[in-house]
């Protein structure tokens, strides 16, 4: 599967003939090759995606339809990626808005929010002079400055060293995914004891 990802996204990248480096369809080809045509009614538990409406500048919590479209949809960085039509909205990744949305786990009923912070070490600037890396720099800094009061709101937060790698370069994704292992298993015993709690409760 890393492999695919790997392949698919050099395979899709369109290079500004659209004015933007990738087609999102391929995030949703990547997905849907991952799980199928699956349903939000589908799933077993409770699930949803943040985007945002370009056409009306509102946050959208996506929970019904296709869930590949969904990821999409909410993968769609601006500038980066082309926006994702659904219906008469036009989305794009929503944490312009909102890049930390534990208010939406309490809102579908999470008693213990875990959330994983992946731009905990990208809010300091680029000494680079690549165009890819203005526009990524520049969501970076956008997407610290609201996610104080995601992060705030957050019981527990898991927040991997990604120092080094970049978003749109998935040729090391193995070591990404290591990392991301490795900052989940230091948290599990926190994760553990609050379960124990809840179950008490």
């Amino acid at each position: 599967m890393l492999k695919f990802v790997q392949t698919a996204t050099k395979r899709k990248s369109i290079w500004f003939k659209y004015g933007f480096l990738y087609n999102s369809a391929s995030i949703e080809s990547i997905v849907e090759k991952a799980i199928g045509n699956v349903h939000f009614s589908d799933l077993p538990k409770p699930f949803c995606c943040v985007a945002c409406n370009l056409r009306t500048g509102k946050l959208v919590v996506l929970n019904s339809g296709k869930v590949a479209k969904a990821v999409r949809a909410s993968c769609s960085i601006p500038g980066i990626y082309k926006p994702t039509p659904i219906g008469d909205m036009l989305l794009v990744d929503g944490c312009i808005i909102n890049s930390i949305p534990s208010n939406i786990c309490r809102n579908m009923g999470a008693d213990y929010v875990v959330t994983v912070d992946l731009n905990s070490d990208r809010r300091k600037g680029t000494t680079s002079d690549s165009f890819v890396e203005y526009l990524l720099t520049s969501f970076y800094i956008m997407v610290g400055s609201n996610a104080v009061t995601g992060l705030a709101n957050s019981d527990l937060v898991i927040s991997p060293n990604l120092t080094g790698f970049n978003y749109h370069k998935l040729e090391r994704i193995e070591e990404l995914v290591e990392l991301g292992e490795k900052a989940a298993y230091e948290k599990l015993p926190q994760i553990k004891e609050a379960v124990r709690r809840l179950k008490e409760q």
